[in-house]
């Protein structure tokens, strides 16, 4: 080859680069080769590398001859000599998109989905190996996937948004019957002073435990609210860095990550159900006025929630498939007896909860029911 060009290698595409055949060492470096040891090596990262350095982030894509994405200084390298002038400078977002190919048939690019085999297949798997099955467009599946994923995250940025808030809510609460109880003591107690001294105390003194005690409990429910608030701020930046990808195949690796984290939560938002509490009441404290005998056996105790009707209803009807509570006339706390209820009544496919008086807490008790009955 250099005896015909007197010692000299020159470019094949002409662009005026020549090198001496006994000086190999000073041609540049074969790009396709280290590209393929790179392929096979290396798993792709989601940062877009330059093609020449494989070091820097790549700035440019080229559309000419190249067809590759550059740094700025690889660009400015390899564009200043021949034809490579010519070349058309883009941003490197605006390259195509790169399409994998298939796995059994090498020249054909990926097309469809196979839900049964759980793999991508091209045109040509389509209609042999996989004729019996039904796979759908590889771009309709992920934008399922994509949409299923925002749903999902959607889904608990909502509920965990509602706990928060309902902690807030419960914490002032909690400081309201605290306030209402003790104003409720002082004023009964005042013409009784000599004598309900000693009750007033300790009655005083089981408000404050209580409240303390409610208080840490919703503040530790809402810390961990809020760790699973960072989780899914993490997941959230995660899925958009995702979605902006735009090669379905890093969404498709994307997916079991994005459903683990989902099953995770699912299962974690169990646990956090939306706190509910028992308020307390001064149990007796009315008959202080006429019978002061009875001072003593006032109590600050918790009010169970009971609901006659509903518990009539679930059990006279065990395996049934519908049930009707229309008539129940439910409140919220009722709704959360029903939840409970729901969780092993498996047989259950309908329920009529017309008349209902529930706000969104009571709403929130269903929901949260129907994640693991549905």
């Amino acid at each position: 080859m250099t005896s015909k060009n007197n010692g000299l290698l020159e470019c094949p595409k002409k662009d005026g680069t020549k090198v001496q055949g006994n000086a190999i060492n000073a041609l540049l470096v074969n790009e396709t080769v280290r590209d393929l040891i790179k392929l096979f090596d290396h798993p792709e990262s989601a940062a877009v590398q330059c093609h020449r350095c494989a070091t820097n982030e790549a700035d440019y894509w080229c559309d000419g001859d190249c067809r590759h994405c550059f740094c700025s200084d690889c660009w400015n390298t390899i564009h200043e000599v021949g034809q490579y002038r010519t070349h058309t400078r883009r941003s490197v977002g605006d390259r195509p998109r790169e399409v994998p190919q298939c796995q059994g048939h090498g020249d054909h690019s990926i097309q469809f989905w196979c839900e049964q085999c759980a793999r991508e297949i091209c045109g040509e798997c389509r209609q042999t190996q996989h004729r019996d099955h039904s796979p759908v467009e590889i771009t309709a599946y992920v934008k399922t996937i994509e949409e299923q994923c925002e749903g999902s995250l959607e889904g608990i940025h909502a509920s965990l948004n509602y706990r928060s808030d309902r902690a807030d809510k419960m914490i002032i609460e909690v400081e309201k019957e605290r306030e209402f109880n003790e104003t409720q003591v002082r004023e009964t107690m005042q013409n009784l002073r000599e004598l309900i001294d000693r009750r007033e105390e300790t009655l005083l003194g089981e408000i404050h435990q209580v409240e303390t005690i409610d208080k840490r409990r919703i503040e530790e429910h809402k810390r961990s609210l809020q760790d699973e608030q960072q989780n899914l701020i993490e997941q959230v930046f995660n899925f958009a860095a995702v979605s902006k990808d735009k090669r379905p195949q890093r969404l498709l690796d994307a997916r079991r990550p994005f459903e683990d984290f989902i099953r995770r939560t699912d299962a974690r938002l169990l646990e956090l159900k939306p706190l509910s509490r028992i308020k307390n009441y001064i149990a007796g404290l009315e008959d202080l006025a006429t019978v002061q005998t009875k001072i003593e056996n006032v109590k600050f105790e918790p009010r169970k929630h009971t609901n006659p009707d509903v518990e009539k209803i679930f059990n006279n009807n065990p395996n049934s498939t519908a049930l009707n509570l229309s008539s129940s006339r439910l409140k919220d706390l009722d709704m959360e007896l029903v939840a409970n209820r729901l969780a092993f009544h498996r047989t259950l496919t309908t329920l009529k909860l017309y008349s209902s008086e529930v706000s969104e807490m009571g709403a929130q008790y269903l929901a949260d029911a129907l994640r693991t009955n549905q």
